[in-house]
């Protein structure tokens, strides 16, 4: 038994987390998305997204629907959204997902460009790993800590 203890700050994020969705680092609500011709890799499932701009160039932003739709498009089996936001991306059907680290379009979105990321959903308390154990509420900071095995 391998226990990790996260914390989150929201009942949305620990949820996100716990289902196995994978989650940007950045909050791009409000801002221009010039992604036209930048890619997300997704090594599972396999697929690669590339981005197009509907006059194509890049000086054309893209809007949040445009980026979930063309995701969906292309990557058979991924399911994209925007939570207070940040882009998520997760399975269709429960599983895991993985990005790979090369995507150009990583550091918009938050993910990661130095290391792959994955993600899967965990499983009931008591069930094989990755499993919850626990979630404790900390009223001092109006969070949650997650207490899983990763093993």
């Amino acid at each position: 038994m391998a226990l990790n203890f996260r914390k989150f700050n929201t009942v949305d994020e620990m949820s996100s987390f716990l289902k196995g969705h994978l989650v940007g680092g950045v909050d791009v609500k409000g801002k221009q998305l010039f992604v036209h011709g930048l890619t997300l890799i997704f090594t599972t499932p396999s697929a690669t997204v590339t981005f197009a701009a509907t006059v194509a160039s890049a000086q054309n932003p893209l809007t949040l629907q445009q980026v979930k739709t063309q995701i969906e498009a292309q990557a058979a089996g991924v399911t994209a959204k925007f939570n207070r936001g940040r882009l998520e991306l997760f399975a269709t059907a429960p599983g895991t997902i993985a990005l790979d680290k090369d995507g150009t379009a990583n550091a918009i979105f938050g993910f990661g460009s130095s290391a792959d990321v994955s993600a899967a959903p965990f499983n009931a308390p008591g069930g094989a790993a990755p499993a919850l154990v626990q979630i404790i509420p900390d009223s001092g900071s109006n969070a949650y800590m997650v207490v899983t095995d990763d093993a």
